[in-house]
């Protein structure tokens, strides 16, 4: 698929596609509606990509170009998917994100609690 089409031939508007096509495949499995999990999911996922891409190219310069996709696009998947589920969690809170949730005087304390909750609540109804 893309994913490995992106990690193969590289290029920036097939990495986006491919990290966009992933973050609307994990919300459906996951039985997401929220736009604001692909959207959230997609910046975390780009930012994480370019970032991890980056730091490899300068750490490892002998690694080959495909080694450095293909370990930087399983950052971002993570990154993104775990991103977008806590995004979409504190949205069920009736928070907007996590720095609306601590603005509006949510303790660091509360947060950690109801993010892992939230997390734990989601991961139990996978398939």
């Amino acid at each position: 698929g893309l994913i490995k089409e992106s990690v193969e031939t590289g290029g920036r508007e097939i990495t986006i596609k491919a990290l966009e096509a992933y973050n609307n495949t994990i919300a459906k499995k996951l039985g997401i509606q929220s736009a604001l999990y692909t959207t959230a999911s997609n910046r975390i996922t780009s930012g994480a990509y370019g970032n991890m891409y980056s730091q490899l190219r300068e750490a490892y310069p002998d690694m080959s170009d495909q080694e450095v996709r293909d370990k930087a696009m399983g950052y971002a998947t993570s990154m993104g998917t775990v991103g977008g589920l806590i995004t979409s969690a504190f949205s069920l809170m009736g928070r907007g994100a996590v720095d609306d949730a601590l603005l509006k005087g949510m303790n660091f304390r509360r947060w950690k609690r109801e993010s892992l909750n939230s997390l734990t609540l989601t991961l139990k109804t996978l398939p």
